[in-house]
């Protein structure tokens, strides 16, 4: 619940527009929270670094997570601006299609029978990261009742499974 607050006052407060990569470049930490159905499960402590490796085309993106039960990991990706859009290069030959709006980065994905939605926010001089899961199988059919024209609409409802949660604030030197 002090998670939910949290994060509803900082929705609250955005102010101004930031650009990437200008606002965006810099060393970011902060804590993860993995949750489920039934709430926090487990915390992560990540470092964020994002730089500029060719002038408005390329950017590194380190993602270190430091978990008590699992180690170190590390995502070295990069952030790539061509003809079509931003696309995130995990450097080992896959890539995900990446849309920024209004100061969000958007990914959608799916890895085997999971789907995963990504979103990472510019927040005043922080970062809010958010990735859920659901399984691509459907938990739910329901139809709308026919509209004037006599069309039906069929929903395939996907549960959420979890939710990792981090708001990534500048790192301390």
């Amino acid at each position: 619940m002090k998670l939910r607050l949290l994060y509803s006052i900082l929705l609250i407060s955005f102010t101004g527009k930031a650009q990437f990569p200008e606002d965006w470049i810099g060393s970011y930490s902060g804590t993860m929270y993995l949750s489920n159905n039934v709430g926090v499960y487990d915390s992560i402590d990540v470092q964020l670094e994002l730089q500029e490796l060719v002038v408005t085309k390329r950017w590194s993106y380190k993602m270190t997570y430091n978990s008590a039960r699992f180690g170190e990991m590390i995502k070295d990706y990069e952030i790539v601006l061509d003809s079509n859009g931003y696309l995130m290069d995990e450097q080992n030959g896959l890539y995900i299609e990446m849309a920024y709006m209004k100061d969000v980065f958007y990914e959608f994905f799916e890895v085997g029978e999971m789907l995963y939605s990504c979103t990472m926010r510019k927040i005043e001089n922080g970062i809010l990261f958010e990735i859920f899961g659901a399984s691509t199988k459907s938990t739910r059919t329901t139809n709308t009742e026919a509209d004037d024209r006599g069309t039906i609409h069929r929903v395939e409802s996907l549960k959420p499974q979890f939710a990792q949660t981090i708001l990534l604030l500048p790192a301390q030197k």
